[in-house]
C-alpha cells in the first residue's frame, strides 16, 4: 500500500515535495534561530552600548523574521497547491475506479460509502500530506535545532528544560489515550444530531399527524445532553492539562532565573542567553502537543488511504471485448443460460429463447422469477455462469461494452432523473445532441407540450430524482430520453407499474412509438401491457414455463392463465385468485 502511495501519488510531484520539504527544515530553522538574535541584540548592542552594533543586529533580526514570513507563506503554498493536485488525482482515480467496478460491487456497498470513500477518505489524505506530515516534521525539526543551540550554548541550562521532558511526554500520552477520544465522541455525537435532525423534519408531518412531538422532543434531548456530558469533560480534560504546562513554564523559567543569576554574576553566562532560554522554555513544549495532535490524524489518514487502495484494487471481473456492436439485424439469443447471484442458489436454469429483430417480447411472472435478471444479464452487469447470450450472433462477451450498451436503452421502475435541467436529462449531458433534436423527438410522442409549460421550458432546473414532476412526467421524460439515444434494443423493466391505469393509456402512445421498427424486451406484472407482445414468455422459478402469444397461452389454461385471472378479479372485485 505505501509503495502505491508513494509511486501514484508522490513520484509524480518529487521535486515539489523535496522543495517543499527544503523550505520546511529551513523555516523550523529561523524559528529556532531568531531567540539567538534576539540574545545578541541584548548582548553585542544594548549592553555594549555599541549604537552601529544594534542597529546592525537589529536589521538582521528583521530580515531573519522577515525571511522567516517568507518562506513560511512559500511553503504553504507549496505544500496546499500540491496537496491539491494530489486530491484530485485521487479523486479522479477513485471516481473512475467506481466507474469500472462490476454492478453487484454496488448492491454491497451503500452511496453513502462510496461517496465517503471518494470525497471524505481522499480529503483525510490531502490532510496527511498538507497539515499532519508538515506539523510534525516541522515539530521535530524545531526541537532538534532548539536542542543543539541550547547545548551548544550552556549545557547545564539546557538540561533545566530537558529533565520535566518525560512528564510532558506522560501528560502528552495521557492527553492522547483519554481526551481526545472524549473529542471524538463529541464529533461523533454532533454527526448523529444532525443526522437526526434531518430525519425529524423530514418525517414532520409523520410526527404531527401521530402526536409524538413530546416523544421525539425528548430522544433529541437525551442526544444533546450525552453530547454536553462528553464535551464538558473533554474541555476540562483540555483546560487543565494546558494550565499545568503554562505552569510548569513559569515553574522552568524560575528556576532558570534562580540558577542563571548566579552564572551571570560569574560571567559563564550572559543577559542576552537568560532571555533566549527563557523564550526556548516557551517555544519548547508546544512542538511536542503538535506532534501529539497529529497523531490520530496521521493514523486515520492511513486508515483513509488503506480504504482508497482498497476501493483502487477491487477486482473487475467482467471484462470488455473488443467487437464493435454495429446496428442490430438478426436479435437476441439466451442459449442455455443459468445464473445465480449466490453460489448454491440458481436465479435462472437452462433458460433458452431467440427474439427476432424488431419483435416486442415480453417477459411476465411472479416476483423473483428471475425476470429483471434476464435484463440485467443482457446489459453485461452480471456475467453468466453457463450457457450464451449472444446479439446478432455475436456473444455479447465478445463486444466492447461502451458499444453493447450504447445500442441499448433501458427504462425501469425508478427511473432517475438528475438535478439539472430537462434539457440535459434527455441527452443525458451530450452537447453533441442539438436541442432541436431533443424538441423534435418530443413533439413527436407529445411531451413537448408539458415541456413548454414548465417555467424555462427545456432549461427548467429539475430537483433532485425529478422532485418537482409528477411522476407521469418524470416517466415521459424517461421514455423520451431512451428515444434521444436511439438504440436499437429497448428494455422496460416493470416501467409503468407505479402509474395509475389513466396515465398509462397516456403514455402508451410514447411507449408505442419508443417501440417502432426496435427489438424489445420488456418485463411487466400488469399484464394489459404485454397483451399486444409477439411473444410472451413466462419465467417461473428460474425457468421458462410457457411460452406463446397472449391467446395461445390464456388457452393452455396454465401459469399465464391463472396470473390474468388474478388481475381481472384484482380489478372487479379486490381479491386475490389462488
Amino acid at each position: 500500500m505505501v509503495r502505491y502511495l508513494f509511486m501514484r501519488y508522490i513520484a509524480p510531484f518529487k521535486w515539489r515535495f523535496i522543495f517543499g520539504f527544503l523550505l520546511l527544515v529551513g523555516n523550523s530553522y529561523l524559528t529556532s534561530v531568531l531567540p539567538v538574535f534576539m540574545m545578541n541584540v541584548i548582548d553585542n548592542g544594548i549592553q555594549t552600548g555599541d549604537t552601529a552594533n544594534l542597529t546592525v543586529t537589529m536589521v538582521s533580526y528583521i530580515l531573519i523574521f522577515a525571511l522567516y514570513v517568507a518562506s513560511m507563506y512559500l511553503m504553504t503554498v507549496v505544500l496546499e497547491a500540491l496537496g491539491q493536485d494530489i486530491l484530485i488525482r485521487l479523486k479522479t482515480d477513485s471516481f473512475k475506479k467506481v466507474l469500472d467496478w462490476d454492478y453487484h460491487h454496488f448492491t454491497s456497498v451503500s452511496p453513502g460509502k462510496l461517496v465517503t470513500r471518494v470525497e471524505g477518505d481522499a480529503e483525510k489524505v490531502r490532510f496527511f500530506f498538507v497539515i499532519a506530515l508538515v506539523t510534525v516534521l516541522q515539530s521535530f525539526f524545531m526541537l532538534l535545532f532548539m536542542g543543539i543551540i541550547m547545548f551548544r550554548t550552556n549545557a547545564s541550562m539546557a538540561m533545566l528544560i530537558i529533565y520535566p521532558l518525560p512528564l510532558v511526554i506522560g501528560l502528552i500520552f495521557l492527553l492522547q489515550k483519554f481526551i481526545y477520544p472524549m473529542f471524538k465522541k463529541v464529533r461523533r455525537l454532533m454527526a448523529e444530531i444532525t443526522s437526526k435532525i434531518t430525519e425529524y423534519l423530514t418525517g414532520l408531518d409523520i410526527i404531527k399527524s401521530y402526536g409524538k412531538e413530546d416523544l421525539f422532543f425528548e430522544r433529541f434531548d437525551k442526544d444533546n445532553r450525552d453530547k454536553y456530558r462528553y464535551e464538558r469533560n473533554a474541555e476540562f480534560g483540555w483546560i487543565t492539562f494546558f494550565n499545568f504546562l503554562f505552569m510548569l513554564q513559569e515553574i522552568i523559567i524560575a528556576m532558570i532565573l534562580k540558577s542563571g543569576a548566579p552564572m551571570i554574576l560569574k560571567g559563564v553566562l550572559t543577559y542576552g542567553a537568560l532571555i533566549m532560554f527563557i523564550e526556548y522554555v516557551r517555544m519548547f513544549f508546544f512542538p511536542l502537543i503538535g506532534i501529539s495532535e497529529q497523531v490520530s490524524q496521521i493514523q486515520r489518514s492511513f486508515a483513509a488511504f488503506s480504504r482508497v487502495y482498497e476501493l483502487h484494487n477491487t477486482p473487475v471481473h467482467i471484462r470488455s471485448g473488443r467487437q464493435e456492436l454495429a446496428a442490430m439485424t438478426r436479435g437476441v439469443t439466451f442459449s442455455h443460460v443459468s445464473f445465480a447471484y449466490k453460489e448454491g442458489e440458481p436465479v435462472l436454469e437452462d433458460v433458452s429463447f431467440e427474439i427476432p429483430a424488431g419483435e416486442k417480447w415480453a417477459l411476465v411472472g411472479e416476483t423473483g422469477g428471475g425476470k429483471s435478471t434476464i435484463i440485467k444479464l443482457l446489459l453485461r452487469f452480471y456475467d453468466i455462469e453457463r450457457g450464451e447470450i449472444s446479439i446478432d450472433g455475436v456473444n455479447i462477451k465478445d463486444l466492447e461494452i461502451r458499444s453493447l450498451r450504447q445500442d441499448i436503452a433501458l427504462i425501469e421502475q425508478d427511473f432517475y432523473l438528475f438535478p439539472a435541467t430537462v434539457l440535459d436529462n434527455l441527452r443525458l449531458f451530450d452537447k453533441a445532441i442539438s436541442k432541436e433534436e431533443v424538441s423534435s423527438i418530443c413533439k413527436k410522442i407529445g411531451i413537448d407540450r408539458f415541456i413548454s409549460r414548465l417555467p424555462q421550458g427545456y432549461e427548467t432546473d429539475l430537483h433532485e430524482e425529478g422532485g418537482n414532476l409528477s411522476v407521469g412526467e418524470r416517466q415521459l421524460l424517461s421514455i423520451a430520453r431512451a428515444m434521444v439515444k436511439k438504440a436499437d434494443l429497448i428494455l422496460m423493466d416493470e416501467a409503468t407499474s407505479s402509474i395509475d391505469p389513466h396515465t398509462e393509456k397516456m403514455l402508451d402512445k410514447a411507449i408505442r412509438l419508443l417501440m417502432k421498427g426496435k427489438t424489445s424486451l420488456v418485463v411487466a406484472h400488469r399484464l394489459s401491457t404485454v397483451m399486444d407482445a409477439d411473444r410472451i414468455l413466462v419465467i417461473h422459478g428460474g425457468k421458462i414455463a410457457e411460452e406463446g402469444t397472449h391467446e395461445e397461452l390464456v388457452a393452455k389454461e396454465g401459469v399465464y392463465h391463472r396470473l390474468c385471472r388474478n388481475q381481472l378479479l384484482i380489478e372487479e372485485q379486490g381479491e386475490v385468485f389462488s
